[in-house]
């Protein structure tokens, strides 16, 4: 598909020579996107963002998924839609945050997802690569080098994986680095709906990344203050 992954050196999925499947890859040189993002210039963001729009736009070229989630390309998913998705996400992230925020703001966010629920049934199961975000992207002074990680994509809404990288930008403290952001949706051309959409998805993901900080407790106000700002901006 042109998309820049590991060489397979070698495998064996049969269980044939050994008691085990395996697959030996050939390693990509350089680092994950977190790690070289903020020794980028706006211009390097602008052509790794230019790069993984293309890449998302091959993948949403293959068959439509029969069924939503995140699955091998071409198997089912195991949601039936993807507001399915968005609810389980919305109802785990909103665990985190009881008693840190109000019930104002909870409520504002029940009612922005019941507002977009008629946009979350229209989502047609496109794939998508959903984790090309600060992980698994590969660079070398800021030069592309690969993605890896690809054993399964997801099946829904594109968007879903800008939000996610906006979140990890956030979460991993590159808050200055946010251009990549906007150079990711001057690519893909998105619309100003499309960019709230963007938004919301943002705050869902931030409020699940809540529960990853026990020991973490720059990352997790960090992140809370992110969760805030994101409420306080819905319309």
């Amino acid at each position: 598909m042109g998309i820049p992954v590991p060489q397979v050196i070698t495998e064996d999925l049969t269980g044939a020579r050994y008691p085990f499947h395996y697959m030996i890859l050939k390693k990509i040189p350089g680092r994950d996107l977190h790690f070289e993002l903020k020794d980028m210039t706006q211009s390097q963001m602008t052509t790794l963002a230019e790069s993984i729009v293309s890449f998302q736009q091959i993948v949403a070229q293959l068959p439509l998924g029969m069924g939503y989630g995140w699955v091998p390309i071409h198997d089912k998913g195991e949601f039936n839609r993807w507001t399915e998705i968005i609810h389980r996400d919305v109802h785990n992230g909103l665990r985190n945050v009881q008693g840190v925020l109000s019930a104002i703001e909870i409520g504002r966010i029940e009612q922005k997802m019941a507002c977009l629920r008629p946009y979350f049934d229209d989502v047609r199961p496109i794939c998508f690569l959903d984790d090309v975000t600060t992980k698994n992207v590969i660079l070398q002074s800021g030069i592309l080098q690969g993605v890896v990680d690809l054993d399964c994509v997801c099946y829904g809404d594109p968007l879903y994986m800008i939000s996610l990288t906006k979140t990890a930008i956030v979460a991993d403290g590159l808050e200055s680095r946010m251009f990549y952001i906007e150079a990711l949706a001057h690519a893909w051309e998105l619309t100003d709906e499309q960019r709230k959409i963007v938004d919301v998805y943002a705050l869902v993901h931030a409020m699940i990344f809540l529960g990853y900080f026990a020991h973490n407790e720059s990352g997790y106000q960090r992140t809370l203050s992110f969760v805030k700002a994101c409420i306080a901006s819905l319309s």
